[in-house]
């Protein structure tokens, strides 16, 4: 016997033991191929207690983004400090971190185009999402994309924060974000007075990029500095 739909009556979509457990699996539905005894009611039950579940994660997002506009963005110089410090700490040796910083030679790479969307086997791009955020800062997009906080990568606070340090100091936008980089556009390469200083720093927001690296060192980055248009991160 078919029965209509009862799901209408039923105000609290997250479901009472008695709609899970009770009529609701003796419904019949139409909806689906053919007649289901139980399961077409039962697979709409569910979907509106994802659509509710999802309705408040909508909600946890939209509040987690208000507190990233709100909060103190401009503690960017502190945040590359604590960075440089747990650097070292996780060397557990200062004479390292100081060999490293004044390591002489390695690869210079200069960077002039994005690369987080290229597809080096195909020759092609991946797949693109142009997106206009609603942001009056370009270091704010970290609010509307907040990718950080995971292993090495910085929270997303703290991204927000370094990036309006180095958009006010050097022009900096992010411009390019995926699941695990993040790619900075500069009109005009970094000075050369400090590019160590810069690159040391950026060592520590993003250590992958000289300890995943193919030879570049932070000299050989500050050098690439000097002449690059673009800053490519990525974290492991």
């Amino acid at each position: 016997e078919v029965f209509e739909p009862f799901h209408d009556h039923f105000p609290d979509l997250l479901g009472s033991d008695l709609l899970r457990h009770g009529i609701i699996d003796l419904f019949g539905d139409p909806v689906d191929e053919g007649i289901h005894v139980g399961e077409g009611h039962l697979a709409l039950f569910r979907g509106f207690q994802h659509a509710r579940a999802d309705l408040l994660r909508v909600e946890e997002v939209a509040r987690s983004r208000s507190d990233l506009l709100v909060a103190d963005s401009t503690q960017g110089a502190a945040a590359l400090s604590e960075l440089v410090s747990i650097a070292q700490d996780v060397l557990e040796d200062p004479e390292l971190f100081e060999r490293m910083i004044n390591e002489e030679g390695g690869t210079v790479e200069s960077h002039h185009q994005f690369l987080s969307y290229w597809d080096y086997d195909t020759g092609m791009t991946e797949h693109v999402i142009l997106a206009k955020i609603p942001v009056e800062h370009p270091y704010n997009v970290f609010a509307y994309l907040p990718m950080g906080g995971w292993n090495a990568c910085p929270s997303n606070s703290a991204l927000i924060a370094i990036s309006r340090l180095w958009y006010e100091r050097y022009g900096a936008i992010p411009a390019v974000i995926s699941k695990d980089t993040v790619e900075y556009l500069v009109d005009e390469p970094v000075p050369e007075s400090e590019c160590k200083d810069l690159a040391i720093k950026q060592y520590a927001f993003c250590p992958s990029l000289i300890e995943e690296s193919d030879g570049i060192t932070i000299s050989s980055h500050a050098e690439g500095l000097k002449t690059s248009n673009v800053w490519y991160f990525w974290w492991d």
